[in-house]
């Protein structure tokens, strides 16, 4: 099945030429040139990710993704002119799962929708896999978590981080490790992790000040707690 993907992105060249090399990558591609009608078409439509500007005309990029994360865990990946570390993980923290700065490189646009979609690809693989800890269900083919039967809505990374956690109860992973396992990337952001490690509590834990389930190896990272 073709992968659907959705463009909100006011600039009607940088807005055209993704979705030419898009489609050429075999993509189906819907676009918006405001923030009205970008969450029109999320409302009216499936999609498997979708690009978002910030600096929209009508509607702040900010307002969108907390609409888009109110509703639905899609991979977003934001477009922006800001580049600071400070901005990255600011985005990111409100639900982004990846970030691109202006002026963008189509080919690496690109290559970062085909690496998204291949990490968040969706559950024909393994419809039926589960783990369980504790009071918490991970359903690996449909990347869900349910705490009690109800569904806790992650983001892709948050998804990916719990997941490394979970599937090697015994090991704890160094921040580096997550952060490098998780983006595919070497260059670590101790910022962008502790965001989302942080996020990811307040959603899965009964008192994240007191996390049951991600314990913290001071001076080091990470591991899963104690559910034996």
């Amino acid at each position: 099945m073709e992968q659907r993907i959705l463009i909100i992105e006011d600039n009607v060249v940088i807005n055209r030429s993704i979705e030419e090399v898009l489609i050429k990558e075999g993509f189906i591609v819907h676009v918006a040139l405001d923030g009205e009608k970008g969450l029109w078409s999320f409302h009216s439509n499936l999609y498997d990710l979708i690009l978002l500007d910030l600096n929209l005309p009508d509607i702040r990029g900010e307002e969108i993704l907390k609409r888009i994360r109110s509703k639905s865990d899609v991979p977003v990946i934001i477009i922006s002119i800001n580049n600071t570390e400070i901005d990255k993980a600011v985005y990111l923290g409100l639900g982004a799962d990846d970030y691109i700065t202006k002026p963008i490189s189509l080919i690496e646009t690109a290559a970062r929708v085909k690496a998204m979609l291949r990490r968040t690809k969706s559950h024909e693989d393994k419809a039926d896999e589960e783990l369980k800890v504790g009071d918490l269900t991970i359903k690996l083919g449909s990347f869900e978590v349910y705490k009690k039967d109800k569904l806790v809505a992650l983001t892709a990374k948050e998804f990916q981080i719990f997941k490394l956690l979970v599937q090697h109860p015994n090991q704890t992973f160094s921040k580096e490790d997550i952060y490098r396992i998780v983006w595919q990337e070497d260059l670590y952001n101790d910022n962008l992790l502790n965001v989302h490690i942080r996020r990811l509590r307040s959603k899965i834990e009964d008192n994240a000040s007191e996390p049951q389930y991600i314990k913290t190896h001071w001076g080091f990272g990470y591991k899963l707690g104690n559910f034996n």
